[in-house]
C-alpha cells in the first residue's frame, strides 16, 4: 500500500511516494537556520544547543551523562559508520529499546511477519537517512505509529540530534530521544 508522506527539508515541502504499512510525518530542520521550539523535547533541545554553543554541532565530549537526567530511558546514541554505511548503537535506553531494540539485532527470531517486513522497510529508509545525516546534518523530528516489541502499534514522537567529530563538518553520531504520545 502506498501512502503520501510529507517531508520537510530546510523549509521546502515536497511529496514522496513511499511503500509503507504505517503513516508518519518527518520534519528536518537545517542547523544553519533558526531552530524551532519543540515542546515535547524542550530539555534535550536546550542541552544540545548549550553544548554546541556557536558551532554547527556539538561533539560527544561536550556532554555529561548527567545532562540527560530524566531522559536516560528514552535515549539512543547511534554511531554512523561508513564503508558500508551502517549504524551501531552505543547506548540504548529501556523505553527506546521497546520500540527499536530488535531492529539492530539481525539474529533475533521474530514470529510476527508484519513486524519483520516493517523492520526491513524501516532499515532501508534509515540507511538513506544516515547518508543524509552524515553529509549534511540536520535535526530530525519523527511522529508516527511504530510496532513495539509486543507487536502492538503505538504512536511515538522521536527527535535526532547530530553530533560531530573533531572536524565539525559532518555528523558521526546521533543522539535520539523517543516519547510515546
Amino acid at each position: 500500500m502506498y501512502f503520501k508522506v510529507f517531508i520537510y527539508n530546510n523549509g521546502l515541502e515536497y511529496m514522496e511516494n513511499v511503500l509503507l504499512k504505517m503513516d508518519y510525518r518527518v520534519e528536518n530542520f537545517s542547523l544553519k537556520s533558526r531552530l524551532p521550539k519543540i515542546e515535547n523535547f524542550k530539555i534535550p533541545m536546550q542541552v544540545w544547543n548549550r553544548a554546541r554553543g556557536k558551532r554547527l554541532m556539538p561533539m560527544w565530549n561536550d556532554f555529561c551523562f548527567e545532562d540527560w537526567i530524566g531522559w536516560h530511558s528514552n535515549l539512543c546514541v547511534t554511531d554512523l559508520l561508513t564503508n558500508p554505511m551502517r549504524q551501531e548503537e552505543r547506548i540504548m535506553g529501556e523505553i527506546y529499546r521497546e520500540y527499536f531494540g530488535s531492529l539492530s539485532d539481525p539474529d533475533l527470531d521474530q514470529k510476527d511477519y508484519d513486524r519483520r517486513e516493517y523492520q526491513k522497510e524501516f532499515l532501508k529508509e534509515f540507511e538513506d537517512y544516515m547518508e543524509l545525516q552524515h553529509s549534511d546534518p540536520f535535526i530530525c523530528l519523527f511522529e508516527g505509529i511504530v510496532p513495539k516489541e509486543s507487536a502492538v502499534y503505538k504512536k511515538i514522537k522521536m527527535i535526532d540530534f547530530p553530533i560531530t567529530d573533531d572536524e565539525g563538518s559532518r555528523a558521526v553520531t546521533l543522539i535520539s530521544f523517543l516519547i510515546a504520545v
